[in-house]
């Protein structure tokens, strides 16, 4: 936490290490989602945003892409008032596509100020556009986003399950507390 925290720039609060960002999507949705409440992914993309919907009892609202890119329009004609996070899997996996700073940045105005925003970048460390959002500016400016990274990527460590969070020290502390103890 420490080391990714001096990387970043970033308080040490703001950060969350766990098992892989599996770990950490389960944690977001059980602390903020349950029975009647549902969360926004697109389709195809990551099937863990779907499985942990399932076991969280909230609707998962798969939105199709478009051109193989994330339909961003879509999903948010998706947000209803029991929406409680949308997962943006930016590149998206297994499209490889992704949406730029201006898409992103379009999508996240007028959203309401508590529903979360996931910037899942598993596979940052590929990108080489110019154009691809700087979600450590983007969170500065909206602070319901949280960022998943990971190291089984681009480090190629797979086996060792390691993936983190960036979002704000309260959401931070909400995840610990919803976190196995051992």
């Amino acid at each position: 936490t420490r080391a990714l925290a001096s990387h970043h720039q970033i308080p040490e609060d703001e950060v969350m290490v766990g098992h892989g960002s599996n770990e950490i999507i389960d944690l977001l949705v059980r602390a903020c989602a349950g029975e009647g409440d549902n969360v926004i992914f697109p389709v195809p993309s990551f099937i863990v945003y779907h499985l942990i919907a399932k076991v969280c009892y909230c609707a998962g609202i798969g939105v199709h892409c478009r051109d193989y890119r994330m339909d961003l329009s879509a999903m948010r004609k998706a947000v209803t008032d029991r929406t409680r996070a949308i997962f943006l899997c930016n590149p998206n996996n297994p499209t490889s596509t992704y949406v730029n700073e201006a898409e992103v940045r379009e999508f996240l105005r007028d959203l309401p100020k508590d529903l979360f925003v996931v910037m899942d970048e598993a596979y940052i460390d590929y990108v080489d556009t110019k154009d691809y959002p700087d979600s450590m500016q983007l969170r500065q400016e909206y602070p319901n986003i949280v960022i998943l990274r990971t190291f089984s990527k681009f480090f190629a460590v797979a086996g060792v399950r390691v993936g983190y969070a960036i979002a704000h020290r309260d959401v931070v502390d909400v995840l610990h507390r919803v976190r196995q103890p051992f």
